[in-house]
Parts: C-alpha cells; structure tokens; sequence
C-alpha cells in the first residue's frame, strides 16, 4: 500500500512501524500526518531512519531526503500532534560509497506517542 497516494485504511492501529522508508518519501510532514490518523489514541509510532548524510548513501540520482536531522522531525511529529517524541541511536551502517570510500551512516529510533 503506497499511503502517499492511497486512502489508508479505516481500521485504528496501535503500533506503526517504519524502517529507513521516511526517506525516500517527498513529503514528510504529509506521511506523518497519515499515520497519526491510523494510530488509536495512545498508540505509538517507531520510526528508523538515516541522520542526514551529505548524499553518499544512495548516490547520484536518489531524489530523496539524504536523512534527516532529528530535531526538524521533532518538531513536525509535535505539530502534527504526537507528544513524547524520543530519539535513540540505534544502528550504524558500513557502506562503500560510489568513489569506493568506507562510509558509516547512523540511523536513529524515533518513538512518538498519540
């Protein structure tokens, strides 16, 4: 289901999940905003993702966000109505980059609740 241009579903959930996703959609506060609509009331959202990167990750062509700096999702999860916005670092990705350069790119947790 591509919830950028589909009508989500009527069931309520309490859990959302995403992983390294947010990044390859256009418009962020737009995604969030759906997926606070599908959450119950106290339900809660994981979000795992990129720390902006500088472009390396995906190369040329990625049309994209090159990650995100944690504090700007904050503030778009708290305006679309989530409380409770944590962030934890959670992983690190070793990648060899398109020059061949051994890059590591952080990816971070963000848990909000409804």
């Amino acid at each position: 289901m591509d919830l950028t241009v589909e009508a989500p579903p009527a069931e309520k959930f309490n859990l959302i999940y995403s992983l390294q996703t947010l990044h390859h959609i256009p418009n962020t506060q737009q995604i969030i905003e759906v997926f606070y609509g599908m959450l119950e009331d106290g339900g809660r959202l994981f979000l795992a993702d990129l720390d902006l990167e500088d472009g390396s990750f995906h190369g040329e062509g990625f049309d994209g966000h090159n990650g995100f700096i944690r504090e700007e999702l904050r503030s778009i999860a708290i305006s679309v109505g989530f409380r409770d916005v944590k962030f934890q670092d959670i992983y690190s990705i070793i990648k060899t980059t398109e020059n061949g350069e051994r890059r590591v790119y952080p990816l971070f947790l963000m848990i909000a609740s409804k």
